[in-house]
């Protein structure tokens, strides 16, 4: 995701295409923003899945290889579902410069409300420097679960 100059952009395409399979240019960066916010939003649905899977006793490393056969599959449950059953939480995108995004947008959605208000959670528990994908421990922890 790139935001500014189309000109720009055009310029240093090649150099992009060497880190990266998928090359979205935005015509306004707070575009590319807005695509960042809404990846993010995809994957926490994989966290609450999480929780909903342990709190009702399935295997949920049976559920996910199920569900990674069907349309429920993406990059992000491959990557961040995985990195979760492993306890990975090292960054792809800081949890706090999350937080930071969402205050700077000053949005009214009660969805990014609630992720603002667990996202806050996570940063009390010491998960600033984590990843995204650690917003399960922030569910873990409102679940009682360990």
């Amino acid at each position: 995701m790139a935001g500014g100059e189309e000109e720009v952009f055009n310029a240093v395409q090649t150099f992009l295409a060497s880190m990266g399979e998928a090359l979205n240019y935005w015509k306004r960066s707070t575009h590319q923003d807005e695509q960042s916010n809404f990846n993010r939003d995809l994957h926490d649905w994989c966290c609450r899945g999480f929780i909903i899977g342990t709190k009702s006793g399935v295997d949920v490393e049976k559920v996910l290889a199920a569900v990674s056969a069907g349309a429920a599959n993406s990059f992000s449950l491959q990557s961040y579902a995985t990195r979760i059953l492993k306890r990975d939480f090292n960054p792809g995108f800081y949890a706090g410069h999350f937080v930071k995004d969402i205050e700077e947008m000053g949005l009214n959605l009660p969805g990014l409300k609630l992720a603002k208000q667990l996202y806050d959670q996570l940063t009390e528990q010491g998960g600033t420097k984590y990843g995204t994908q650690a917003l399960i421990l922030a569910l873990e922890k409102l679940n009682n679960i360990q």
